[in-house]
This record gives C-alpha cells, sequence and structure tokens, in this order.
C-alpha cells in the first residue's frame, strides 16, 4: 500500500536510475574584517553550486548550496550589530540553506561569491554597513538630509528639512485636515493639498481630529490649548518670519508666552510639547506639561517629530524613526536633546511622536524606516514648507530591462538602465545618489551615482525561481519593480529513504517513509510534477510534487523488504527496501 504522507527532509538520493552522491559540509567559518563579514563554507569533494542574496519579512542573507548536506557546529555568529544569529539547515533532499538572521539590512546589496577548488569551499562577502548620510538640494533654498545612524545600539533614521524662514521665495504654511479644527487627513494628502515642497505632522490631537494644542493661523485663534492640562510648548512665526519658540497659552484671540516671550506678532503658532532646547542648554519640560511620567507620559523610546533652530538662523524640521515602527522605536529625549545639540540647534520644541511622524517630500514618505509596514496615519494638523524656485530633486523614474525575466540558474544577467528627473521632466544633476535594494536576486552595482540622469547595473539570476524585488532609493523617491527568476523543467529525480518501523497490530508488516524530489536542471525543486510510483512491480498510483518540489509516501510492505519503482518522463528508480530485522 503505498499513502500520500507530509513531513520534511533526509538523506540519500538517486536521479533517473544512477545514483547522485551528495556531498558533505564539513566546516563553516566566519570573519570580520573592518566593515567586512566572510562567510566560508567547506565541503568534502568538490565546490557545490552556491547561490546568495538578501531577503526581508525578515532581513536575511540567505546562502543556497545544492547537492551538499551536513549537520556541522556553526560556533558564534559574526560579531556585528547587524548580525542577530545563523543557522544552518537542509532545506530541500538536495540542498542546505546558511542563513544570517539580521537586525536591520545592510545599506548596500552588493554581494561578492567566489570558489576556491583545494580545499572545494565557498566564500561569500558583504559590507555590514548600516549607516548612511545622504544630502540634498530640493530647490536652492531648501535642503533634505537624511541620515540613517546606529545610535546607542539602535539603528535610527533622521530626518532634517533646513532653510532660512526670512527666504522671500519660502513660505511656512500652518495645514489643517480638510480645513477643520475636527477632522484628519494624511499628511501626504495635505502637502499635495496646499501645493507644498514639503511637511511634517503637526501637533496632538483627539480621535475625532480636534486638536489637543493652540492652533493659530493668519493672525486668528482657531483652537486653544486643552484646559484640563497645563499650556505647552509649540513653535510660531511672526508675518515678517521671524521664528517663535515658548511655552504658550490662547488669552482670548491672543498668545501669550509662559516663557516670556512676545508673541504679539504672530501670525502662525501650533502647540505641541515638551519645549527641548532654550539658548542652547537642554530644557525638557515634560513634567511641567503633564507630558512626564505623572501625566499623559510620552518619555519613553518612540518616533519623534521635532521643530528646530540653529545657531546659523536656519529652521529645521526634523524626524527621528526606527526600522520596524514608529511606535516602540525612535529615541527618548535626553538622546534626542543629545543629537540637536550635535547639529547647532539652538532652539527646539517637541511635537506629536510615535505612530503619527512622518516628513512627506513630494508626495513621498521619506521618514519611516525599511521594515515599516504601517499605513500612514491621518493626523490634525502639518507644518509645511512651500518654495516658489524650480525643484532639484529627483521625483520620476523610468525603468528598462533588456529581459524582465530570467532562468533562475545563477548565471543569466539583465541589464537595467533607470532613468531619472526632476519634477519638470529634467535629467537630475550627475552625481545624484541612487541606491538598488535587491531581495530575491542580484544587482551589480548596488549604488553609485547618475550621470546624464541615468543609473545602470546588472541584474543577476540566482538558484530560487519566483518574484524577486528590486528597491530603487534616488532622494526622496523610493520605487520598486518586481523580477521574475523561472525554474526549469525537470531534469532529475531524488528518491530518498528514511524511517522504518513496524506496522501496529500487523506483525508482518513494516512501513517506510520514501520522498521523491523533482528538480530542474540547475538543482531547484519543481512543484505539481506528476510521477507514478509503484511498490513490488504492482499497480501505479500516479502522485504530484508539493511547493518544495517533494512528494512524501508512506508505505506498507512484508517486513521481508521488497521494492519500490518511481517513473517519470526523464527516466525511472527502482529502490530496495531492506528486510525489518
Amino acid at each position: 500500500m503505498i499513502r500520500r504522507f507530509v513531513s520534511l527532509l533526509l538523506l540519500l538520493t538517486m536521479s533517473a536510475g544512477a545514483e547522485v552522491e551528495l556531498d558533505k559540509i564539513v566546516a563553516v567559518r566566519q570573519s570580520v574584517q573592518g566593515e567586512t563579514v566572510r562567510l566560508v563554507i567547506e565541503t568534502e569533494k568538490r565546490v557545490p553550486q552556491a547561490s546568495a542574496f538578501f531577503l526581508t519579512g525578515p532581513d536575511r542573507l540567505v546562502v543556497e548550496l545544492n547537492d551538499a548536506l551536513g549537520d556541522v557546529s556553526l560556533g558564534k555568529a559574526p560579531a556585528v550589530s547587524m548580525v542577530r544569529s545563523w543557522a544552518l539547515k537542509p532545506t530541500a533532499l538536495n540542498r542546505s540553506t546558511l542563513t544570517l538572521n539580521l537586525a536591520y539590512a545592510p545599506i548596500s546589496s552588493d554581494l561578492k561569491v567566489s570558489t576556491v577548488d583545494s580545499p572545494p569551499r565557498v566564500v561569500v562577502e558583504f559590507q555590514a554597513v548600516g549607516e548612511l548620510r545622504e544630502k540634498y538640494a530640493l530647490t536652492s533654498g531648501v535642503t533634505w538630509i537624511r541620515e540613517d545612524v546606529v545610535m546607542n545600539g539602535h539603528w535610527t533614521r533622521l530626518n532634517r528639512l533646513l532653510f532660512d524662514p526670512a527666504d522671500p521665495q519660502i513660505e511656512v504654511m500652518l495645514g489643517l485636515a480638510q480645513e477643520k479644527t475636527s477632522a484628519r487627513e494624511p499628511l501626504s494628502s495635505m502637502v499635495r493639498r496646499y501645493g507644498a515642497l514639503a511637511g511634517i505632522n503637526g501637533g496632538f490631537f483627539a480621535s475625532n481630529g480636534g486638536a489637543l494644542g493652540l492652533v493659530y493661523r493668519e493672525g486668528q485663534m482657531l483652537a486653544p490649548h486643552v484646559s484640563r492640562r497645563p499650556p505647552r510648548s509649540g513653535f510660531g512665526l511672526t508675518k515678517d518670519k521671524k521664528a517663535l519658540f515658548g511655552r504658550i497659552a490662547a488669552t482670548g484671540e491672543k498668545i501669550k508666552d509662559l516663557d516670556g516671550g512676545d508673541w504679539s506678532g504672530a501670525w502662525i503658532a501650533l502647540g505641541g510639547g515638551p519645549r527641548l532646547l532654550q539658548n542652547g542648554l537642554a530644557k525638557i519640560t515634560a513634567d511641567l506639561e503633564e507630558l512626564g511620567p505623572k501625566g499623559n507620559d510620552i518619555t519613553r523610546r518612540a518616533a519623534r517629530t521635532v521643530v528646530g533652530m540653529t545657531k546659523e538662523g536656519k529652521l529645521m524640521f526634523a524626524t527621528v524613526t526606527g526600522y520596524h515602527d514608529n511606535h516602540k522605536e525612535g529615541m527618548q529625549f535626553g538622546p534626542l536633546v543629545g543629537w540637536l545639540k550635535n547639529e547647532n540647534v539652538v532652539e527646539a520644541v517637541n511635537f506629536d511622536g510615535g505612530a503619527s511622524v512622518d516628513m512627506v517630500i513630494g508626495g513621498h514618505i521619506v521618514s519611516d524606516g525599511p521594515a515599516n509596514r504601517s499605513k500612514e496615519k491621518p493626523v490634525a494638523t502639518a507644518l509645511l514648507v512651500k518654495d516658489s524656485r524650480e525643484r532639484l530633486d529627483c521625483q520620476q523614474a523610468s525603468w528598462n530591462f533588456d529581459r524582465t525575466s530570467l532562468p533562475a540558474d545563477g548565471e543569466s544577467e539583465s541589464d537595467l538602465t533607470v532613468s531619472l528627473n526632476t519634477e519638470a521632466g529634467k535629467p537630475v544633476a550627475d552625481g545624484t545618489p541612487v541606491r538598488l535594494a535587491a531581495r530575491g536576486v542580484r544587482v551589480d552595482p548596488a549604488s553609485g551615482t547618475t550621470k546624464g540622469g541615468k543609473f545602470n547595473a546588472k541584474v543577476r539570476s540566482v538558484r530560487e525561481p519566483g518574484q524577486a524585488v528590486l528597491t530603487l532609493m534616488a532622494g526622496p523617491l523610493t520605487e520598486q519593480k518586481t523580477f521574475t527568476l523561472q525554474g526549469g523543467q525537470t531534469e532529475r529525480f531524488l528518491v530518498r529513504q528514511f524511517e522504518t518501523v513496524p506496522v501496529k497490530d500487523k506483525e508482518e508488516l513494516q512501513k517506510a517513509t520514501v520522498k521523491v524530489q523533482a528538480l530542474d536542471g540547475w538543482g531547484n525543486p519543481v512543484k505539481g510534477e506528476i510521477f507514478e510510483c509503484s511498490l513490488d512491480g504492482g499497480d501505479k498510483a500516479q502522485f504530484t510534487t508539493g511547493d518544495n518540489g517533494i512528494m512524501a509516501l508512506e508505505l506498507d510492505l512484508p517486513k521481508s523488504g521488497g521494492y519500490f519503482t518511481v517513473f517519470h518522463s526523464s527516466g525511472e528508480v527502482r529502490h530496495n527496501i531492506a528486510p525489518l530485522n
């Protein structure tokens, strides 16, 4: 009797009637030199076919080895903060996979894979660099800086917009969700609706969008501070574009600064809190404003939105976010103030944080970390910057592949040219930084700069059929394209037996588990492949391989042994099953 059986992995192999010898993995070593992580996988007899590539969800580096199995001790994982752990496991009848689980992905997807014949081994190298600093001129008057850094052991994304508030071409606007004081709207929608260059989320709000802090626009009090809470710190601008920072309260239609400042000329004002810096000195007013442990405690680590002023007189809109989410990752106020002081900020106020935090440039959210999959949270207010001058940053991308799919053979290549243009359709300036993050495929180079508004790269196949993803990052623009790796037809199949046990209540029978795997010519599993099987020359039964290219069968046969035959258009295999002692 033959029964379908669902199980995992096993040990000896045959292919189309001829035995195929699997090699043995004898050692896996790692070393770190500077920022370079080097992995060495040594086998006993020959160099295996190997593919290396990055994947997301979660972030990991995968090294796959065909026709090589082994159970070796790995020892400690590479001693870099990027690598959390590593493991070597069989993932098919013919394949072992070395996986490095990553706390965050490297900035560059560049991978170097090489082989050595004696002793046979595969060498994989990558740069464990998670930090990056990019600076762009959005216009001739507005600069955007984005940094990915590791601070206090945590991956952190820092975004800053810097501009002169007195610049006659620049206007700072206070955006209202749906032009109401009790509504919510995504920041990206407000940036688009107001025709702004960029923006950040604003003050705290209730679930219905009602403002929980002072809102003052064009000389009119739209919402006072909430009476059940003390006045909180905020930011404002006079009509002649002088920046204001203080702890503000509404007194009728006027604004009073409890820190003693003169707000009589305010044109816009928005409450947030707490204060972070005053006259270049730390001044965290969380307890005073009931934003500490005895109030609406917001002092834990979380994403942050900040408005500040530098020593040089530049107004700064900033966000601080984490890798995976904005609710639990980001900064506490102490490190936040330290970072601001390092950036020559002398005045600063905190605004709504956590899941509300967003910075949008030209309709693109630039503040979210690479693994943040949350949807944009609608907010009540926003601070927006508008510039009447020509935009200089990248806003449009055109992808041109010479082949949109490749065989999953680990060797084929496709040429890619990306053309990058400004909002006006002009090529971006030469030297514009470009990065390509490759997941499930390889790309070379993974980073560089434009020339004539173009960036060229080669997409390289790996031995893993499916949909790969390429992510383009050029200034605020982030775009994704899928790329198909196609497996081949079945060219060989493996038959393996493992585990033979007596059949309960049937002393004359034994039960054997056998697995059959269909493989293409590059060693990739083939799903949906039909086989016929028979036991001891009896009637044939038909079976189909699963997603992993494997079908698992249970055989009931005499304890004296027997044989099992697999039939396929590529050949047949007869496998003898020994007597059960």
